[in-house]
């Protein structure tokens, strides 16, 4: 039985017969509030992982979108009025730990702008407030939730929320929130068809991630550490039913009590977790959920012979802490990076970048120069996050409020969003991308992550 430092992790169920050597996988439906996936077979693609139950939702939330009334637009809900739809966006402020995104509000405001100059969200101009806060300030951000839901409503969040956050929103207003950031299943649930994200939900990329691994002989008849944030409990009996079903032995799971507000307490707390992880004899630890940073900080500080495989590829997110990627043998899960996509001129990355850049005169930033603003991720999700927006407010029409923006949402099986191999939303899958994952190495030359080759 795998080790753990906690004792309320549930036993797994029995390893499933996944056919032998084959031994390719499906994870087929959910629990819920807590509870794991269930992997129940195996198939032959990566994208069985994708496989996610989403909570139940009322009738009158799956019901179709009627189009065919020719309905004028009306003040039908809280921030909505015939001619505007309110919009709140907090965005993370981290300049004091040197992060320059540049002109963070221009970013939003040019897709923005963008929209209303074509026609708005169904005819509605978006009204935007904007408000910053540190990444390590929970009060901060449970404040920008109070402006935004009661004292000046507004119809949707956009923007950036970490850890449970986005339940102030969702759970605790009724109010749509479209992230930045990944979210878990049980945020979604809790969210009750309200809470949307434009990254991968952060069990799905880790499960298509070890496929990528699997693929790459780097996870049978390996040894595994399990590694979960504060938040992370529900990833870890699936991560650990799938490595096992491919082969591999989880022999040990950790998980964080701090929720990085203390930078020193945190850092202090994953170095008692890699003094465990030293003695495990394992050959990886796995990061789960906001656990990346931690997980490459530990091994880093503490030079264990691990290989680190985290889910970002940002190479300032750990080098901004003072952690060395090179020394942490990282092995990052993550889709194509924007940079990639601006250079190939692909799904419109280039589009939207350039909007920015004419619109304020900011230059992007496709380097890791210190000098220039880490600018380009972010002007891309705005735009991302917007779009998706808009595409599901057009589809809802006149009558815009929770329910029909819900219903739309349902109808978004394959749509456009910038940056995006492909885009979908259904009752069942609230996280927008679909794009299976390929594995970066850091280059210590360069200073960068690149793909891994072989």
């Amino acid at each position: 039985m795998v080790a753990s430092d906690r004792t309320d992790i549930p036993q797994a169920p029995a390893t499933p017969d996944c056919g032998g050597p084959g031994r390719r996988r499906s994870v087929v439906g959910t629990a819920l509030a807590g509870a794991a996936l269930i992997l129940a077979s195996c198939s032959s693609t990566a994208s069985s992982a994708s496989d996610t139950t989403n909570p139940a939702t009322s009738e009158q939330t799956l019901a179709a979108v009627d189009t065919t009334m020719p309905l004028e637009n009306y003040d039908s809900f809280r921030g909505v009025t015939a001619d505007t739809v309110k919009i709140g966006i907090g965005y993370i402020d981290a300049t004091d730990f040197g992060f320059d995104r540049g002109d963070v509000v221009g970013k939003y405001q040019t897709i923005i702008d963008h929209i209303n100059d074509n026609g708005g969200v169904s005819g509605r101009e978006i009204e935007a407030s904007f408000i910053p806060y540190s990444p390590v300030d929970s009060v901060a951000s449970a404040a920008a939730c109070t402006a935004f839901t009661e004292d000046d409503p507004v119809f949707a969040f956009l923007g950036e929320t970490r850890q449970d956050d986005i339940l102030c929103y969702t759970e605790g207003h009724e109010t749509i929130s479209i992230n930045r950031f990944q979210v878990t299943q049980e945020q979604i649930d809790r969210s009750n068809g309200l809470a949307f994200s434009i990254a991968p939900m952060a069990l799905r990329l880790v499960l298509t991630g070890i496929d990528a691994l699997d693929d790459a002989d780097l996870v049978a008849d390996k040894k595994f550490i399990v590694h979960a944030d504060l938040i992370g409990e529900v990833d870890i009996e699936p991560v650990e039913i799938y490595l096992d079903a491919l082969g591999a032995e989880v022999v040990l799971i950790t998980q964080s009590v701090e929720d990085g507000s203390d930078v020193d307490a945190a850092r202090a707390e994953m170095n008692v977790h890699a003094e465990k992880w030293n003695v495990a004899g394992a050959d990886a630890v796995i990061a789960l959920g906001d656990a990346s940073v931690g997980v490459v900080g530990a091994v880093d500080r503490n030079d264990l012979d691990l290989m680190s495989v985290v889910t970002n590829n940002n190479t300032s997110l750990y080098t901004n802490f003072g952690n060395d990627p090179a020394n942490a043998n990282v092995v990052a899960i993550a889709p194509k990076t924007v940079e990639a996509k601006y250079a190939d001129a692909s799904e419109g990355v280039q589009e939207c970048a350039d909007r920015f850049s004419d619109a304020t005169g900011e230059v992007m930033n496709l380097t890791e120069d210190p000098d220039l603003p880490n600018n380009l991720e972010s002007v891309v999700s705005a735009c991302q996050m917007f779009e998706i927006f808009d595409a599901i407010g057009d589809v809802a029409g006149a009558e815009l409020t929770n329910e029909t923006f819900q219903a739309a949402a349902n109808t978004l099986v394959d749509f456009e969003v910038t940056g995006m191999a492909k885009a979908s939303i259904s009752q069942d899958k609230r996280d927008v991308p679909e794009e299976a994952p390929i594995l970066y190495v850091f280059d210590a030359e360069s200073q960068l992550f690149v793909p891994r080759e072989g």
